[in-house]
């Protein structure tokens, strides 16, 4: 009896007036949410290329957009953001990019993104003159907006970026340097203060002008006493393309060297920024020229081991630094200058094992072997030299 009552009940209810107004709502709801996946894709092109224009003051094309109501994913295809000139390249490419949005966000009034995803942005710069580049007018255009009353609310997980390229025009000296392979990891990121303490891992990688740099991090950064400990390593690193940037009118400068380095940095907020350097950092095919381009020193490797390097404080300390198959083609002015005490770092330089046969024919019967004083940054520096020295 007590069953039939209530089946009646709810067939009553679903003929009422107002259960007739909420199926309708919630159908209304559906078909307006579904559709979705036409509308959206419009609106973010057009407010997109509206608000990136008005932002950085040049012009802003979207490709195709895709919108899944449902899922909440949404691509963007070929952004681009023009030149300084007409004629100039797009300043920035972007090929693709996906967010996949939670729905959490529509409940904590706040994006929170569970994958972001960048594939190949290109980044073009150029360097016209002395303190000149091409995107000073989008720089001075962003410096100049007002800023915001409320820091930005957001929750990213899974930042990755992948297939980067950056072209570095330098006209004065006529050289353009080359980044490719780039690719970032981030596994999350957050301003909201329930997840400041949570540890990130980030990834960067890239080649610069052919030579390979690798790096990884763990950090919290946005912890009131941020901290975090990074490691960068990089091979071969060829800096001939970089001799041009060093000022004019120094009495020696190098010609050729390769640079290598595995570095392990520690940070700290407490509230002070504190960062210490340790690891090591190597050179080969060292060729050291004189203001006239003459060759006057050569050296097969440096290795230097520092223990610990404060830059902020102005501080360091090296536990070894090893010369091998040292060639000094001339000496110029006093440039090296015995002194008769050696400093409390342990400098080692010493001809490498395989060279000791040039280096005593360069040398002849009586080969050198002495202390010296170099002065590195205003830092006083005791070494011994064993060596071939050739006036």
């Amino acid at each position: 009896m007590a069953s039939s009552d209530t089946t009646a009940r709810a067939k009553h209810f679903l003929k009422s007036r107002g259960a007739r107004r909420a199926g309708i709502a919630l159908l209304a709801l559906v078909v307006l949410w579904s559709a979705a996946w036409f509308y959206v894709p419009a609106i973010v092109k057009s407010q997109g290329e509206r608000i990136g224009a008005d932002t950085l003051g040049r012009r802003v094309s979207l490709g195709a957009i895709r919108f899944n109501p449902w899922t909440l994913d949404l691509t963007i295809h070929d952004l681009a953001v023009a030149g300084a000139s007409a004629a100039a390249p797009p300043q920035l490419e972007i090929r693709r990019i996906h967010v996949d949005a939670a729905i959490v966000s529509l409940f904590r009034f706040a994006p929170v993104i569970d994958a972001l995803e960048i594939e190949s942005p290109t980044l073009r710069l150029t360097h016209i003159a002395e303190g000149r580049y091409d995107v000073d007018d989008v720089l001075k255009r962003l410096a100049a907006a007002p800023p915001s009353d409320q820091p930005a609310r957001f929750v990213i997980d899974n930042i990755v970026v992948s297939g980067g390229a950056i072209d570095v025009v330098d006209a004065p000296v006529n050289e353009t340097h080359r980044v490719r392979d780039l690719a970032l990891g981030v596994p999350f990121l957050s301003t909201l203060r329930s997840q400041r303490k949570v540890t990130v891992e980030p990834h960067l990688a890239f080649a610069l002008d052919g030579s390979r740099f690798d790096s990884s991090a763990a950090a919290t950064p946005w912890a009131e006493r941020g901290n975090g400990v990074a490691t960068l390593r990089f091979d071969r690193f060829d800096i001939a393309p970089w001799i041009a940037y060093l000022p004019p009118g120094l009495p020696a400068r190098p010609k050729a060297a390769l640079l290598s380095a595995e570095l392990r940095l520690v940070f700290e907020q407490r509230p002070k920024l504190t960062l210490k350097v340790s690891g090591t950092v190597g050179l080969s095919g060292i060729e050291i020229v004189d203001a006239s381009s003459q060759r006057l020193l050569d050296a097969g490797s440096v290795q230097i081991q520092i223990d610990e390097l404060r830059p902020f404080d102005s501080s360091v300390r090296l536990a070894r630094v090893q010369v091998d198959a040292p060639h000094v083609l001339a000496a110029r002015n006093g440039w090296l200058a015995p002194v008769s005490s050696v400093s409390s770092w342990t400098v080692i330089i010493s001809s490498q094992q395989g060279n000791s046969s040039r280096a005593e024919a360069l040398a002849g019967p009586g080969a050198v072997r002495a202390p010296l004083l170099g002065e590195v940054a205003g830092l006083a520096l005791g070494a011994s030299v064993d060596g071939a020295f050739q006036s």
